[in-house]
């Protein structure tokens, strides 16, 4: 049989418990993970920075040998509201994520994305790719914004959005009530439990008549 079981958020790590949604002119959009230009849409954020220029987005992770040559290009020509960053980890990962506008996953495929899963636990607004597999969960119960990876369509929905603070406390409420519902590591480890449960059923031989 096939179950599948999200992965866990550490909240200990992340040492935030609410994030609260900046009521801000000049609003900010952070990413987490590989600057992977192909993968994670590297090429899309910053596509979307120079559409979106009233926004600041900062993009925290580690270079990929296999893009860095993209990579390089790409901060050549850079817009001045786009901004590349060391990773961040543990409690500084959190306060980058509470202090964000958005969370946004451009990723070409992505199966789960555990940065978005961090943001939405402590209630950080998210955006995410039709193309990241969380999206369905998104769509499904109205937890954030799933754009199309064309940039033009994605930075007006962006816009759209920003411009609706009752619209960002709602996806923020709504996700973080998801998130610890489903990625707290007491939920996650209930579930990979009884998977095992049934696993074993399944495979007990039958009695004897």
């Amino acid at each position: 049989f096939i179950s599948c079981v999200p992965n866990a958020v550490d909240p200990d790590s992340l040492q935030v418990s609410q994030c609260r949604v900046p009521d801000s002119a000049k609003p900010t959009i952070v990413y987490l993970g590989r600057f992977d230009v192909v993968h994670k849409g590297i090429d899309i954020l910053v596509d979307l920075g120079r559409r979106l220029p009233d926004a600041e987005f900062h993009l925290y992770g580690t270079e990929v040998p296999r893009t860095r040559a993209e990579l390089k290009a790409l901060r050549r020509e850079l817009p001045r509201n786009v901004f590349f960053h060391d990773p961040v980890f543990g409690s500084e990962k959190g306060r980058v994520l509470a202090a964000a506008t958005l969370y946004i996953q451009a990723s070409r495929w992505e199966a789960f994305g555990i940065a978005i899963a961090e943001a939405m636990y402590i209630g950080v607004p998210c955006a995410v790719a039709d193309t990241v597999h969380m999206a369905r969960i998104f769509e499904r119960h109205d937890l954030g914004l799933v754009f199309e990876p064309d940039a033009m369509r994605a930075s007006a929905a962006i816009r759209n959005a920003l411009g609706d603070q009752a619209l960002l406390r709602r996806w923020s409420a709504r996700a973080q009530d998801f998130a610890r519902q489903n990625f707290h590591p007491a939920v996650v480890a209930e579930k990979v439990q009884a998977c095992y449960a049934l696993a074993v059923a399944r495979k007990r031989p039958k009695q004897m008549p």
